[in-house]
């Protein structure tokens, strides 16, 4: 979570293993593009995911990146967001490997 001068964003990373959960969710989110209304497709790098409300979720070789953005005392809209646009446009995907 990181704060910006009226509000704050934060990422999530989850997968179906961590929060089975909100993993469905993004499956199904992902699966109402264009049929339900606020659900709009979005691109994070070269990963396509769903924009909705004031949030963006993207999946990534099996982890889902949500990435949401809290400001105006919840009426954050992203799409009209500078900051949040800057954030987009600056994330990348790396592959880290952890080893003991």
């Amino acid at each position: 979570c990181t704060y910006v001068h009226d509000g704050y964003f934060s990422i999530k990373i989850y997968s179906q293993k961590t929060n089975p959960e909100a993993y469905a969710a993004f499956l199904q989110r992902a699966k109402a593009l264009g049929k339900v209304e606020g659900y709009h497709p979005a691109r994070l790098g070269n990963k396509q995911g769903v924009f909705f409300s004031n949030t963006i979720t993207v999946e990534n070789e099996g982890w889902v990146y949500e990435i949401a953005l809290e400001k105006d005392e919840g009426k954050a809209a992203i799409e009209d967001a500078e900051i949040f646009k800057r954030i987009l446009s600056s994330f990348k995907f790396t592959n880290l490997l952890f080893t003991n």
